[in-house]
């Protein structure tokens, strides 16, 4: 039971350390050591009153193992959170789980939010596109181009309604204007 209790003991230092003293220090390389201890000392089989540390051939053995199973389970999980990181966007039914940014890349014509339903056929917004300002940009607003009205934001400037503005960059859901251009 000593060895639950150092295991127990390792986990409350080292929530302690995460939650209510800032930074890393003691508390939390305590309660790391104090957690090796515990699983180390759960793998070996010993009598109540006695510290836990193989005693015959056959206790040795028996903690090697535990050992070695341990570290090949480690490794084991850390190829397969390696192994989903890479693939789960690219398999299809189980891709939703995993949140991958939109790129242009060479595309440069990209589907974004929209803040009201077109009015044209036109659906896609991209770099270079020329529009007008439909409520201030500080700088965050949004702007019409052509039958489509996009949440934008201004690049280093605040802009006013009905200020002309074109499109210079696409990061995702956020579109960066510039001031200029015709629409």
């Amino acid at each position: 039971m000593v060895e639950v209790a150092i295991f127990v003991i390792g986990i409350v230092l080292l929530l302690i350390e995460i939650f209510a003293i800032p930074g890393f220090g003691i508390a939390g390389l305590t309660g790391i050591l104090c957690i090796i201890l515990g699983m180390f000392g759960m793998l070996i089989k010993n009598a109540p009153d006695r510290l836990p540390w193989p005693q015959t051939e056959f206790d040795w053995t028996l903690f090697t193992d535990g050992i070695i199973g341990l570290v090949g389970g480690f490794a084991g999980f850390m190829i397969l959170a390696w192994l989903l990181g890479k693939y789960l966007p690219k398999i299809e039914f189980l891709s939703g789980l995993m949140l991958v940014p939109a790129t242009t890349g060479k595309e440069t014509k990209l589907t974004i939010p929209m803040t009201a339903p077109p009015t044209a056929g036109r659906q896609r917004v991209g770099i270079g596109d020329k529009g007008k300002v439909t409520s201030a940009l500080r700088p965050v607003g949004s702007a019409r181009f052509g039958g489509v009205e996009v949440d934008v934001v201004a690049q280093a400037e605040f802009l006013e309604k009905d200020d002309e503005v074109e499109i210079i960059e696409i990061h995702g859901n956020r579109v960066v204007v510039k001031k200029g251009g015709n629409s």
